[in-house]
């Protein structure tokens, strides 16, 4: 009898445990099969949010590990984003007349130039630069300032919420063909500026300008615009080369990756200019009210450009320093020479950062402001040595 009863017992309770089994099985194939479809809730793998199968309802996802935005998503947000730092430049209007005027009111559409703000505390970056101060270096400080006051009675800023603003200084770079503006008074929003090591052949990048006009492209070289043997140490210009031709009324504009981070600028050539080859020159707006850019006062070779003819030739690294098409290898009076660097010397490495192919001696000198120490090793007849510099101005 006790052998009847524990064969029943085994019966139920194997009965049981098969059915709990077949019940896990069928709530797992319901899921992976029923409700991915329907709901687009898979039991492995991403949840894909790009679709409208989730049907809007009320989404939480707790403690998330990746979740893939659709491409467009990120562009629309880009481009949204980009427009609230991007500023038109106006002719200022006439003090407004109580009677009707057509000539009392802004027309978004008749823009002057276009620029885009790069500090909170109201610096303005554009291409533009007014008439009244070409050949900015060449004016006395009594003309200059004349001019700047004629500018800021001239000119306003408009935001694309409509906002207006005066101007109250007005800067100019020669060298690189740019200007700064800037407004009193305002804490804006700023964009994180990308560097050169964060820009890779592939990425892509968004175009946008005061007109809302969109470019999409991806990036398909970063190359230096001095293509020249023999370089300066002072300059700093690369350009980015996209994989499609602007379009014709894309003339102005700012370029943006997919995150909302500011890539580069349209220049009055055409070339789109990373703006990292800008930063000697923005970072000292942060310091006052002048352009300075750190200068060292060389020319030379970056030996790792050079290809061995055979493989028992030795591949080189370092800055060799030579003379230019105007034989000066080091210029007079500047910091390099203070510092009794000589022609043929090899600068080795910048603050511990060796100079190769892909840290060239002036993008290295760029990153550094007014100010900074830098220890340069250097190789002369053989032997190495070193130097510690402050930073001066140009």
């Amino acid at each position: 009898m006790k052998t009847i009863n524990s064969k029943i017992l085994f019966i139920v309770l194997l009965s049981t445990i098969f059915g709990l089994a077949s019940g896990a099985v069928g709530t797992l194939l319901t899921r992976v099969y029923l409700l991915e479809e329907s709901f687009n809730f898979p039991m492995f793998g991403e949840i894909d949010l790009s679709g409208t199968s989730y049907h809007r309802q009320g989404l939480v996802i707790s403690n998330p590990k990746k979740v893939v935005v659709e491409q467009n998503t990120k562009v629309v947000e880009t481009v949204k984003s980009a427009s609230t730092n991007i500023v038109g430049i106006f002719e200022k209007k006439e003090e407004a007349s109580e009677e009707f005027n057509l000539d009392n009111y802004y027309k978004m559409d008749n823009v002057l130039a276009e620029g885009l703000i790069i500090t909170s505390d109201g610096w303005i970056l554009s291409n533009y630069i007014p008439q009244e101060l070409k050949a900015y270096n060449d004016l006395s400080e009594d003309v200059l300032a004349e001019r700047k006051k004629s500018i800021q009675d001239s000119y306003v800023i408009m935001t694309n919420d409509e906002e207006i603003y005066n101007i109250d200084n007005v800067l100019v770079d020669d060298l690189m063909s740019i200007s700064f503006w800037h407004v009193s008074e305002v804490d804006f929003p700023v964009k994180k500026f990308v560097h050169k090591d964060e820009l890779k052949n592939g990425q892509m990048i968004v175009g946008v300008n005061w007109d809302k006009d969109v470019f999409l492209s991806s990036i398909l070289q970063v190359k230096d615009l001095n293509q020249a043997l023999v370089k300066n140490s002072d300059d700093f210009f690369d350009e980015i080369v996209l994989a499609d031709v602007l379009k014709e009324n894309f003339d102005e504009g700012f370029f943006f990756n997919v995150n909302g981070n500011l890539v580069a600028m349209r220049d009055l050539e055409g070339d789109i200019i990373p703006i990292y080859s800008y930063l000697s020159c923005i970072n000292c707006l942060l310091g006052g009210d002048d352009i300075i850019r750190p200068s060292l006062g060389i020319n030379y070779i970056n030996l790792s450009n050079l290809v061995p003819s055979s493989d028992d030739i030795l591949a080189l690294n370092g800055a060799l320093i030579a003379k230019n098409s105007r034989g000066i290898a080091v210029r007079k009076g500047s910091l390099a020479d203070l510092a009794g660097l000589e022609e043929g010397d090899i600068i080795i490495s910048v603050n511990n950062l060796d100079i190769d192919k892909n840290n060239d001696l002036s993008d290295i000198i760029s990153e550094y402001n007014i100010g900074d120490e830098l220890l340069l090793v250097f190789e002369r007849d053989g032997e190495e040595n070193s130097t510690t510099i402050t930073l001066n101005k140009n």
